[in-house]
């Protein structure tokens, strides 16, 4: 983690990482703790294409995991269509290795949404 810099980008809480002063990836997470989902999402996880298996993913996920911690954290396993990302499978493995789990609720019907084992 010491390779990275996560810095706020804005008020809608955008999280950039920075490996020596260049943007190699960034997350969104909206806190949605008074309405749908009583928690907060993870939206957008990109991790631009040359940095990617590198760690950059798992720093910016850690990092809202250790600074969302005051209610659950949800993430759904669609990909980013870009032909070199992970695809559904590999996402949810992915977050399973994290500590997600299936969100088993009646407002998952399709089974995507993945909750953050607390």
């Amino acid at each position: 983690m010491s390779d990275f810099e996560i810095a706020k980008y804005d008020r809608n809480e955008c999280l950039l990482c920075r490996r020596n002063g260049q943007v190699v990836g960034q997350v969104n997470v909206r806190d949605l703790r008074q309405e749908y989902f009583g928690g907060y999402v993870i939206w957008n996880l990109l991790v631009f294409p040359d940095h990617r298996n590198q760690g950059v993913g798992e720093a910016l996920v850690n990092c809202i995991l250790l600074n969302f911690n005051d209610a659950p954290v949800y993430i759904t396993a669609e990909p980013f269509y870009d032909t070199e990302g992970l695809g559904e499978e590999q996402l949810t493995a992915w977050y399973c290795r994290m500590g997600f789990v299936q969100w088993n609720h009646p407002q998952n019907e399709d089974g995507k949404w993945m909750i953050h084992k607390e």
